[in-house]
């Protein structure tokens, strides 16, 4: 069934509930992105792995592949959270009880073997899917009361909305111990989310994503700002953005290696490459 946008901010409000609930009620978590995952599919993961962690959930991270170094302080907080990262499916899958999907359009682009989606497939699995992609191709991946699938403008945006949330639950707070639902953590992977898929929000669809991305990014950013005090550590989007598209060290003499080789003539600049050279 194609994505589809959700129509009220009742049933919104709704679905984030049923989402908390399961959080309460479940206890073993595993977290899968899309293939090749960008900014917002590994903010994504993590954030909401943080949001676990705050309830004492024991929590695995899946990705195939190691990722750009670029996005190394996320997997960094990940290791100072305790949350494992899991680069095989040689982990114990029987005690899975809940599947998180995030910013993954459809099944066919799951970044996770058979292993692991025949799991979707039993009955005592809840399937939680975060995602903002609506329309096209798309194809709904979670259980139906559990699908925070709508416009925004990333899907860390969406897991925003679960923390603030949560900020007004009192209750889950108090009975979790929770006394810093939007920690440091939380907030800079959330906003690395929101920022790096929007290009600080150059690629903004709508008006309405447009007035969200600016009170989300601007409040996260607030947070950040306070909550930051050793100077070696981000403190701002500005500083997060300019990491998030920094080159490698390979992507460097790549560009630098080309930039040596390029040159002018009247009315052209180029640069030829011969087979030795890629």
């Amino acid at each position: 069934m194609k994505k589809k946008n959700i129509e009220t901010v009742l049933k919104k409000k709704l679905i984030i509930k049923n989402i908390l609930s399961a959080i309460e009620a479940k206890n073993n978590y595993l977290i899968l992105g899309h293939k090749n995952p960008d900014d917002d599919c590994i903010s994504s993961m993590v954030a909401f792995a943080i949001l676990l962690i705050k309830f004492n959930k024991s929590v695995k991270l899946y990705l195939s592949n190691n990722i750009h170094e670029h996005y190394q302080y996320l997997l960094n907080i990940c290791k100072y959270n305790s949350i494992e990262i899991c680069f095989s499916d040689d982990f114990e899958k029987d005690i899975i009880d809940t599947i998180v999907i995030c910013d993954t359009p459809k099944p066919s682009m799951i970044d996770a073997p058979a292993s692991i989606t025949s799991m979707f497939l039993r009955n005592d699995i809840v399937l939680i899917e975060i995602d903002h992609h609506i329309g096209g191709d798309s194809e709904y991946i979670g259980d139906e009361k559990y699908c925070l699938v709508t416009e925004a403008s990333s899907a860390c945006e969406l897991i925003g909305m679960i923390g603030l949330e949560l900020c007004k639950r009192k209750k889950i707070l108090k009975a979790y111990n929770i006394m810093d639902p939007l920690s440091r953590n939380f907030v800079l992977s959330v906003l690395s989310g929101i920022i790096g898929d929007t290009k600080m929000g150059k690629y903004i669809k709508s008006k309405r994503e447009n007035r969200f991305y600016q009170q989300f990014s601007a409040r996260y950013n607030s947070i950040l700002q306070k909550e930051t005090m050793n100077e070696s550590n981000f403190s701002d989007q500005n500083q997060v953005f300019r990491e998030l598209r920094r080159l490698s060290q390979k992507e460097e003499f790549c560009f630098n290696f080309i930039l040596s080789r390029k040159k002018f003539s009247q009315s052209i600049g180029y640069v030829v490459l011969d087979l030795t050279h890629i």
